[in-house]
């Protein structure tokens, strides 16, 4: 097998990846960047939108929520829009 480029982001410092079964998405943050990413490989869609703070981690909950830890602290977003 050989590995592929999935999609070009150009992250300063690109962290943390995690597959989201439920989404069918996979999650990472840019910490320089203050940037939160979702890719959808399905689509080829990567959607961004700024991050609280410098964020270190981002993990898809359950109930469909994000938790997201940054620099600031520990944060919970409900009801999550990308832009």
């Amino acid at each position: 097998m050989t590995p592929a480029v999935a999609c070009r982001l150009g992250a300063t410092l690109g962290e943390g990846p995690v597959w989201d079964t439920a989404r069918g998405c996979l999650w990472f943050v840019d910490i320089k960047g203050h940037k939160l990413h979702r890719f959808d490989p399905a689509s080829g869609a990567l959607d961004s939108t700024d991050a609280p703070a410098e964020p270190g981690w981002v993990l898809p909950l359950a109930d469909g929520a994000l938790l997201v830890g940054a620099k600031a602290g520990i944060h919970r977003f409900a009801d999550y829009a990308f832009t």
